[in-house]
């Protein structure tokens, strides 16, 4: 027998949607909230398409592990206890046109080789907008990223390529850490504490040495003396000026 094919349209759920194993499942137009679990959990190789849906009051909003593969598009995750969207243990997902907001928590949180396509998503009012880790591999493309206390966040030797973002009124627009390798094209990172800072004794106070890499060009990133500018620094150390030109450059301690 061939993969098991589920659709769930217009539904409201107070509970958790909740599958795993090689089945296909679709949830559209859902409204999902105030369970004790997670509002959708899916892993164990399940293929998902999840749009315009609402997911609110859980305790995680969407939680994929496992291997599983998803689409997730036009849905709003908001007020979730743990956190937005959970990718663990190579989870591929691509995440488009998404409202993630208020979380004490990450937006987007990412981890053990997951692997994500961000587009035209908005990240406002999470302790993280997008963090990742442990190999992660995040692609953000058009978004607006404000309003949380970090706007990204890159621990261990996990990798994000963001282009034509916005990534503005956060506490630090950007954090890299540890091995973790960042490219930046064309974004605008502006009215943040600090546009974009390396994790390490340069920039802030810790024994810890960044052994990462950071490439990119054409990022406007304001200065305290700018207009709209990030109001400590625009970028930590100033080797990362380059960022900042059409011909950009590179910033490499990776080993």
């Amino acid at each position: 027998a061939g993969p098991v094919r589920v659709v769930l349209a217009g539904l409201t759920v107070n509970g958790t949607i909740s599958a795993s194993g090689t089945s296909e499942l679709e949830i559209r137009d859902c409204v999902i909230s105030g369970g004790e679990g997670d509002g959708i959990e899916l892993g164990q190789d399940v293929h998902v398409v999840i749009d315009g849906c609402t997911v609110t009051g859980s305790n995680g909003g969407i939680v994929l592990w496992n291997r599983a593969r998803a689409t997730i598009s036009n849905t709003t995750v908001s007020k979730n206890a743990r956190g937005g969207i959970e990718l663990w243990d190579e989870t591929v997902a691509t995440i488009r046109g998404c409202t993630v907001i208020n979380h004490q928590l990450p937006g987007i949180l990412m981890q053990n080789n997951a692997n994500a396509t961000i587009e035209s998503c908005t990240l406002q009012a999470n302790e993280y907008g997008v963090a990742l880790s442990k190999s992660a591999r995040a692609t953000i493309k058009g978004c607006n990223i404000t309003k949380n206390e970090i706007g990204v966040v890159c621990w261990d030797d996990s990798t994000v390529d963001i282009n034509g973002s916005t990534v503005a009124d956060n506490g630090a627009g950007f954090v890299l850490a540890d091995s973790s390798q960042a490219t930046l094209v064309g974004n605008e990172i502006k009215r943040n504490d600090q546009g974009i800072a390396l994790f390490d004794p340069a920039c802030t106070d810790t024994d810890q040495h960044f052994q990462g890499r950071v490439t990119g060009h054409s990022n406007v990133i304001p200065g305290p003396d700018d207009p709209d500018g990030n109001s400590m620094v625009a970028v930590c150390p100033t080797d990362l000026s380059f960022l900042t030109s059409e011909a950009g450059g590179k910033f490499d301690r990776h080993q």
